[in-house]
C-alpha cells in the first residue's frame, strides 16, 4: 500500500494582487484616454456650436439690414398698416433671434471652461486611492462615482479639490460610501456647480 504526502500545500501557490502597479497603471491610462475622449467630444460639440452661433449672427445681420431698409421705407412715405405691421414682426423677430444668440453664447462658454476645466482639474489631483469610474455633468449638478481603498483617502482627494481652479469651494451636499460583497469600497458624490459651502 502506497502513501502519498501532499508538501505543495494552498499556502505555498502564489496569491494573486488586485492593487499591483501594472493594474493601477492601466486603471490610470483607461480613465487618461476617457478623459481625453471627453475632453475631444467637448471640444467638437464647442466647434459646432460656435458654428451655429456664426450663422445666427448673419442672419441677425441680415435681418437687421432688412429692418434698417423697412425704416427708410416708413420715414419715406406715409404711414402703411401693412408696413407698419411687418416691421413689427421684424423686430420681434430679431429681439428673439438676438436673445437666441445670447444664450447660446453663455452655453458655448459654459461647455468651454466648464467642462474642460474641471476634466483639467480632477485628472491633477489624481490619487492612487481614487479609481473615478463615473464623471456626471448635469444641468449644473456635479456628480462623481467609483471606488476608494480607504473611507479615508475620500475627504484628503476633496481636500486636494481646493488646490484647483473649478473645484476650489465647491459644496458636496451628498457622499456615499459603501463595500459591496467583494469588500471593494465604493463613493458618490453629489454637489451643485458654483456652491462654495464645504
Amino acid at each position: 500500500m502506497k502513501l502519498r504526502v501532499n508538501l505543495y500545500t494552498d499556502e505555498f501557490r502564489p496569491k494573486r494582487q488586485w492593487l499591483s502597479l501594472p493594474q493601477m497603471m492601466l486603471g490610470w491610462l483607461g480613465l487618461l484616454a476617457l478623459l481625453l475622449a471627453w475632453w475631444g467630444l467637448s471640444h467638437w460639440q464647442l466647434s459646432q456650436q460656435q458654428q451655429a452661433n456664426r450663422q445666427l449672427q448673419q442672419q441677425l445681420m441680415q435681418l437687421k439690414q432688412q429692418s434698417d431698409g423697412l425704416d427708410a421705407q416708413i420715414k419715406a412715405r406715409q404711414q402703411d398698416a401693412g408696413l407698419t405691421a411687418e416691421l413689427a414682426n421684424r423686430r420681434a423677430l430679431l429681439a428673439g433671434k438676438q436673445q437666441l444668440v445670447s444664450r447660446l453664447n453663455g452655453q458655448a462658454r459654459l461647455k468651454s471652461q466648464g467642462m474642460a476645466g474641471l476634466l483639467a482639474d480632477l485628472a491633477r489631483v489624481g490619487s492612487p486611492d481614487i479609481a473615478v469610474q463615473r464623471i456626471r455633468l448635469d444641468e449644473g449638478r456635479l456628480s462623481l462615482a467609483g471606488e476608494s481603498r480607504s473611507s479615508e483617502a475620500v475627504p484628503a482627494w476633496l481636500d486636494r479639490f481646493k488646490q484647483t481652479q473649478s473645484l476650489a469651494g465647491q459644496g458636496f451636499a451628498d457622499l456615499q460610501m459603501q463595500r459591496d460583497d467583494a469588500g471593494r469600497l465604493h463613493f458618490e458624490l453629489n454637489a451643485r456647480t458654483g456652491g462654495k459651502s464645504k
